[in-house]
């Protein structure tokens, strides 16, 4: 399962971007529009399964399962190293 420590991050459009900031470390990370709804997902849900962030997707965005979770896999995988999100 996966979850974001709330309290220790700020958020924002910027531009077209979408800027996550470590409010602790002082860091920040730009995501693109499925690394936004993932971690914008994760973040209002407390604690969500690999599947269920497959499935929110499916309904935003028009591709294919396989594709989908092959990109989520790499982007939980960038979003752990980064600690935007957090797993148990």
């Amino acid at each position: 399962m996966y979850f974001v420590k709330s309290s220790e991050f700020g958020y924002n459009d910027v531009d077209d971007d979408f800027v996550v900031f470590n409010l602790i470390t002082g860091s920040y990370s730009l995501l693109n529009s499925t690394s936004k709804e993932i971690w914008l997902f994760i973040k209002n849900n407390c604690k969500v399964k690999f599947e269920e962030i497959i499935d929110y997707l499916l309904n935003i965005f028009d591709v294919d399962r396989e594709e989908l979770n092959n990109d989520v896999e790499y982007i939980l995988k960038q979003m752990l190293k980064q600690e935007l999100i957090c797993e148990e």
